[in-house]
């Protein structure tokens, strides 16, 4: 079973590779650095298993059901020990090829690549020891907990070459050993055989929070890319359905292996039981993270929160996760370029006929929403035009056939104040609804 093992640990490190590869929109990385950077995080496990031996074997035992003293033991000996070791390679690359470290985005890609080569050899040795069965749980909870713990220390170098307000480089060390400190609380959690019941709930919260910490800063990273265009933004949907689509799959594999293993039976028990009780955490992990608002040079605080809402409207149930969810991928490919627009409905229309029309600013109003300013043509001989707003249609169906995105065409009595951060949708007009389609191709 080891070999099976060894390619299930593989295809989960994919997994986020993989997704770093979609969000990376701006300059993407060299595949070949990305292995490299894996290679060596899979070898920084014995980094750990070199300083344990070093420092810990027969001076500090092991844990001994002291809450104080276990949970300074998971904090120092386990995390601290861990995330030294996951940001060696990082440190590596860095340090001997930094011309490929050239954007924010990427000290959170190759420091999270470092921290799955450590999660796969870690997932070999677990699935090895325990089993098939806690392939799942081990596929989402410790590779984005690897990720994300790894993704603060990274963050903090991030910060210190780009921020405005450079902070003070002890700001690193401060941020590696909060690192540590959740890190070790997250196994502490997992192995303190006191408490065990009251840990639960507070390690699930910190869980949930990280994956809202987790997706800011990447999203902080983006909008301080030196190569940021609104032209480019990540295409949300197909990254959910990406992750959705391969967390399936570990499932099926999972159920395969066990069937292998046990019998089928077992295996349906074990499936059933991962879908009451991994898929809400790995649906909300997915979505959560496929959901950014690209503001150029914007640094969004970090919030320790639920990374979804629960609301009850007329007694109707609903889960909400939080983040961005308009998908502005097709309208903004046409950004400082020609275009056409056409209405919707020409019946009773503004817009009549189809227009030509230049998009040629992206601009952020109340709370953010993202509205585009366009120049109309009313004549496009003379160059005559107005100037009208376009929003993305963010419910339904916003594409016709799949390709045209529907935008609502917008005016405001008085343009001069367009750039008012106060403004909201109140204050515009609706025309009508619209449809962008590209310029004909000359023959």
């Amino acid at each position: 079973m080891i070999i099976a093992y060894t390619f299930i640990s593989l295809f989960i490190a994919w997994i986020w590779v993989d997704y770093y590869r979609l969000v990376d929109i701006f300059e993407k990385e060299r595949f070949g650095y990305i292995i490299l950077t894996f290679a060596l995080g899979c070898t920084s496990v014995f980094i750990t298993f070199g300083i344990n031996r070093l420092f810990f074997d027969g001076v500090i035992s092991k844990p001994k059901d002291d809450f104080t003293y276990d949970l300074l033991y998971y904090i120092f000996a386990v995390g601290l020990v861990e995330e030294i070791s996951k940001l060696t390679p990082f440190l590596i690359i860095f340090f001997f090829f930094r011309k490929e470290i050239n954007e924010p985005i990427d000290f959170i890609v190759y420091a999270c690549v470092s921290a799955l080569g450590f999660s796969a050899v870690e997932n070999v040795l677990y699935f090895n020891r325990y089993g098939a069965e806690i392939i799942t749980a081990r596929a989402i909870k410790c590779s984005l907990g690897h990720m994300f713990y790894t993704a603060i220390v990274a963050y903090s170098i991030m910060r210190y070459y780009y921020h405005p307000r450079r902070p003070h480089f002890f700001s690193i060390i401060l941020f590696l050993l909060f690192a540590a400190f959740l890190h070790g609380f997250y196994n502490f959690g997992l192995t303190y055989p006191k408490d065990r019941f009251l840990l639960f709930p507070i390690n699930l919260f910190n869980f949930y929070a990280s994956i809202s910490v987790f997706a800011t800063i990447i999203n902080n990273a983006l909008n301080n890319s030196d190569f940021f265009t609104y032209k480019r933004v990540v295409d949300s949907e197909k990254v959910a359905k990406r992750l959705l689509l391969y967390y399936a799959a570990v499932l099926v594999i999972q159920f395969i292996l066990l069937s292998i293993q046990f019998s089928v039976i077992d295996a349906m028990l074990d499936f059933m039981f991962s879908i009451l009780t991994i898929c809400f955490i790995i649906m909300i992990a997915c979505l959560r993270l496929s959901r950014f608002k690209l503001i150029k040079d914007r640094w969004f605080p970090l919030k320790y929160e639920m990374p979804f809402k629960i609301k009850v409207p007329d007694g109707q149930f609903k889960v909400m996760v939080k983040g961005d969810t308009s998908n502005e991928v097709v309208i903004s490919r046409y950004f400082n370029e020609y275009f056409l627009l056409n209405p919707f409905n020409r019946k009773k229309s503004y817009l009549k006929n189809k227009r030509y029309a230049y998009l040629e600013e992206k601009l952020f109003l109340e709370k953010d929403d993202a509205y585009f300013l366009a120049r109309v043509y009313t004549d496009p001989e003379t160059g005559e035009y107005e100037e009208l707003l376009l929003r993305s249609k963010a419910t339904g169906n916003n594409l016709i056939n799949g390709e045209f995105p529907i935008v609502a065409v917008l005016k405001i009595d008085h343009l001069e104040d367009i750039y008012d951060p106060n403004l909201t949708k109140k204050d515009f007009k609706f025309l009508e609804w619209g449809v962008v389609h590209p310029l004909p191709e000359e023959e």
